[in-house]
């Protein structure tokens, strides 16, 4: 259970379903997300709109929200980003 909880969110626990601070995955124009198969993290962190996203996002109010190392132990997501009304320069992933 605890690795399934590293990869998937639990029933209830979605960022995608928050009423108040949606989440939303990210993909480029080719379809590259790094979460289909064959593909990893690696491959849209590699990407130039990620890099974008790394850049310009905050001041959209968005934060990435499980980078690598994250203090709540999913898995590093670059295409996962969280968008937070309230919070225009959050710390990633809770640091």
């Amino acid at each position: 259970m605890r690795e399934n909880a590293s990869w998937n969110a639990l029933p209830g626990y979605s960022e995608h379903n928050d009423p108040v601070n949606q989440a939303v995955d990210f993909l480029n124009q080719d379809g590259i997300n790094g979460n289909n198969t064959g593909q990893t993290a690696a491959d849209f962190a590699g990407l130039p709109e990620y890099r974008w996203l790394e850049a310009q996002a905050r001041q959209f109010h968005f934060h990435l929200s499980y980078p690598r190392g994250n203090d709540l132990g999913i898995t590093f997501e670059p295409w996962h980003w969280q968008w937070r009304k309230s919070e225009p320069n959050p710390a990633p992933g809770g640091k």
